[in-house]
């Protein structure tokens, strides 16, 4: 029996093991070619909850694009610029169809998605597998897909994203629903060993691709 999507590609974040340290971020506008303008595809944001008595703890949320099963951008944009490959779950923009219309910016429930304004900043490196994004199109994490999908079958390379590779705390998990890797293993095994694991705004049955383990 053929699966119908033979790849399934998945990321956990351990909110516990995360330093704040935002390498991750550096890695991903190094990795997609980000121009040091303040444009973010994997942001870092910091929150203060209540501890005991006066008491005030904080944690850090990584938030890359959700990668949703049921992804609201793409249903209202108006090109089918923004489109989903039933193949692995990646959530694509197709940057020649996206008419800046930031439709899918509203839409999104995440706040994941970055408008270019075209600002000449330098760049901490020109990746040439990465696409160029023309000024006034919306951008967003693709899951680094240039590297971990291979751009004939749709299917997993094994390939980790750049800021899995390269988080200080060990706090990313990433790796195929379906596969047979180490990673694959151990994100399954997370799913299915930790009842506490949790993905954002599930209420609104947009089915992230995203899991959080919470805080401490």
């Amino acid at each position: 029996m053929v699966k119908e999507m033979p790849t399934k590609l998945v990321m956990i974040i351990d909110l516990a093991k995360c330093m704040n340290c935002r390498a991750c971020t550096v890695a991903c506008q190094q990795e997609n070619s980000l121009p040091l303008d303040g444009r973010e595809w994997n942001t870092v944001i910091q929150y203060e909850i209540e501890g005991e008595g006066t008491e005030l703890k904080t944690f850090t949320l990584p938030r890359p694009c959700m990668h949703c099963d049921e992804p609201p951008c793409a249903e209202v944009c108006p090109t089918q610029a923004t489109w989903k490959d039933k193949r692995n779950g990646i959530v694509h923009v197709n940057y020649d169809r996206c008419i800046g219309c930031r439709y899918c910016m509203v839409a999104c429930p995440y706040d994941v998605r970055v408008f270019n304004w075209g600002n000449n900043e330098p760049k901490l490196y020109d990746n040439p597998l990465v696409p160029v994004r023309p000024r006034g199109v919306v951008e967003k994490c693709t899951f680094c897909a240039h590297k971990t999908i291979d751009p004939v079958t749709g299917e997993a390379t094994g390939v980790l994203p750049s800021c899995v590779e390269t988080c200080v705390g060990g706090a990313r998990y990433f790796g195929n629903l379906y596969g047979d890797s180490e990673n694959d293993k151990k994100v399954r095994e997370i799913l299915n060993t930790r009842p506490d694991i949790f993905r954002l705004k599930e209420d609104l049955r947009t089915k992230p691709s995203v899991y959080y383990l919470p805080p401490k």
